[in-house]
């Protein structure tokens, strides 16, 4: 019998793009009956959001997923009614920008991405952003299929603004944050330096009691100054280190670094 692990967590992520609204769904009612064009964004949904997603049903191949929850984060960025979303696939190794459209406080997105040996396939989607662009909620339809198992499934998605900005969008332009993912499937993260790169010296460590499990995240808010290069360093349980050197970090922003281990 096939399991996917790891897999749910990319779909969270595109659901997470499904936060910045949410798919309309059923019928009746609903603002007036399909002429031209999307409605005006409820705002400006942009920057990162921290998502949480839970598999509620799921057929076959994939049963034993139910009950399975993820947490992650995603960068979104907005101009008028078109989104671009920016996801970490685990089956890439790297980052995949998706395209949707936010129509008032819904949003249309269809997608697929590699996972596990297979595709997995976003179907439909049922998500709303809250009057404040700050939080997000719904559900949303997949299938994944390779070339011997195939299944369908749903997925409750819960999501939080990082700063909660408001439908202004915007805030504060004079920090940045930073989000380090641990892809590592075994290995921790012990100690988080950075400073920018005009510095000679790192500062202090980051983490302090904190500890960046496998599969985990930490977000480094009110990092300033911005509009410049910063250094990072990652030091992990096994006595192994990672450097990032030299990274542009602008105002607003989240820079995502997303680091193995040995």
């Amino acid at each position: 019998m096939h399991w996917k692990v790891s897999g749910w967590r990319a779909l969270a992520l595109l659901l997470m793009l499904a936060l910045l609204t949410g798919c309309p769904q059923g019928g009746g009612g609903g603002g007036g009956g399909g002429g031209g064009g999307p409605d005006e964004p409820i705002g400006d949904v942009s920057g990162t959001w921290w998502i949480s997603e839970t598999v509620d049903s799921a057929s076959s191949d994939c049963a034993g997923e139910v009950g399975a929850t993820d947490n992650y984060s995603v960068e979104v960025s907005q101009n008028g009614n078109d989104l671009t979303v920016s996801a970490y696939i685990p089956d890439l190794g790297a980052y995949k920008d998706f395209d949707g459209t936010l129509d008032g406080n819904k949003i249309e997105w269809t997608g697929s991405y590699p996972e596990d040996g297979g595709t997995t396939k976003i179907k439909s989607m049922d998500l709303t952003v809250d009057s404040s662009c700050n939080s997000l909620s719904g559900t949303t339809k997949w299938s994944w299929n390779d070339s011997t198992y195939s299944c369908t499934g749903t997925t409750s998605v819960s999501g939080t603004r990082d700063v909660a900005s408001g439908c202004g969008g915007g805030g504060g332009t004079s920090t940045a944050s930073v989000t380090v993912n641990n892809l590592d499937s075994t290995d921790d993260i012990y100690y988080l330096y950075m400073s920018p790169s005009s510095d000679s010296t790192w500062g202090s460590d980051q983490l302090g009691s904190s500890i960046v499990y496998a599969g985990e995240s930490f977000t480094v808010t009110g990092l300033t100054p911005c509009d410049t290069n910063w250094d990072f360093k990652a030091e992990w349980y096994s006595g192994h280190t990672d450097y990032a050197r030299d990274e542009y970090i602008a105002c607003g922003s989240t820079y995502i670094w997303g680091i193995y281990g040995n």
